[in-house]
């Protein structure tokens, strides 16, 4: 008969779960999940499973992510051990703690040089746990490695990250569990070209490094919004530069005037970009914005106005 009951602290993981065909053999494992989803699945399955075929699933799926999840520490320990021994889960917690730290020691003069004392306490192997002393009996010291296994796992994990991937012949595939990532764009960078470079690594690892199976899929992709602001700042130049020249045209009733304050539109522009990248600037939305074509143009407008009104005096 398996007990569900489970303990975490200090880093000691523990689940009380007997082995069943082996009396007195019991094992503390830290291959259980919380008492409300167990108690859920037991609830949801009593017309088709046992309590232990529960507690047996729920061990082999745990025991699964070992392989791509957190690594963590955990000590399984021998309850019949401990009463052997004498020891209380509370005297292992505490000593593997204790036993995981670093000290001062002060300093020692060498001459003029004052050289710092540090005890390094820091367990950095399985072995280094398995050496832990955690209490005394006639004498002799009592170690981890006497009452408990010591092995490599991994911890419980507390979320996962589903997504719906539609497919072009309209089917919907949903994958409750997948991996997410972002790709940030560092500061100056221009975001087209990192589009474009992202992309080809896309491709490079969907093609020839990921396992079969395994794909790369774009989930929110602003290389769309990036286009379209492009499109949008030059659709916006054209426009402007059409609307300047008619407007002049109308006004002045002058189409040399008119072509030659259309001409200042893209020569500004064109400097502007000169001075950009002088200064490495990029050309995104905000630097091809702050262009005001009203200052553009405002200048020659005024200055073509004079000179066509003094050659009307003159004639």
């Amino acid at each position: 008969m398996r007990s569900p009951r489970s303990r975490t602290h200090a880093g000691l993981h523990t689940s009380n779960r007997v082995r069943p065909g082996a009396p007195g053999e019991g094992l503390f494992s830290a291959a259980q999940t919380n008492l409300t989803a167990y108690d859920q699945a037991l609830a949801l399955s009593r017309d088709r499973f046992q309590a232990g075929d529960i507690a047996q699933i729920d061990l082999d799926r745990l025991e699964l992510q070992r392989v791509t999840y957190e690594s963590d520490v955990k000590v399984r320990v021998d309850p019949n051990k401990l009463i052997a021994y004498g020891v209380s889960l509370g005297q292992i917690e505490q000593q593997l703690a204790n036993n995981n730290v670093n000290g001062g020691g002060s300093f020692i003069e060498a001459g003029l040089q004052q050289i710092n004392v540090r005890a390094v306490g820091q367990v950095k192997t399985v072995a280094d746990i398995e050496r832990t002393v955690i209490a005394s009996k006639n004498g002799t010291a009592v170690r981890i490695k006497d009452v408990a296994t010591v092995e490599e796992g991994a911890k419980i994990r507390l979320g996962q990250f589903g997504k719906a991937i539609h497919r072009a012949d309209g089917r919907i595939l949903d994958h409750d569990d997948v991996v997410a990532g972002i790709v940030l764009l560092r500061k100056g960078a221009n975001s087209d070209s990192t589009l474009d470079a992202i992309h080809g690594k896309v491709r490079e690892l969907n093609d020839h490094i990921l396992p079969p199976g395994v794909k790369v899929v774009p989930h929110l992709d602003r290389s769309d919004l990036v286009h379209l602001t492009t499109h949008t700042v030059m659709h916006n130049l054209t426009e402007g530069i059409i609307l300047v020249s008619l407007i002049l045209f109308v006004f002045l009733g002058n189409i040399r005037g008119a072509l030659i304050v259309t001409l200042t539109i893209p020569f500004s522009l064109l400097f502007a970009a000169i001075c950009l990248n002088l200064r490495h600037v990029p050309a995104n939305l905000l630097s091809l914005g702050a262009l005001d074509f009203g200052m553009i143009v405002e200048g020659a407008i005024v200055m073509i106005e004079n000179i066509v009104r003094m050659l009307s005096h003159r004639h």
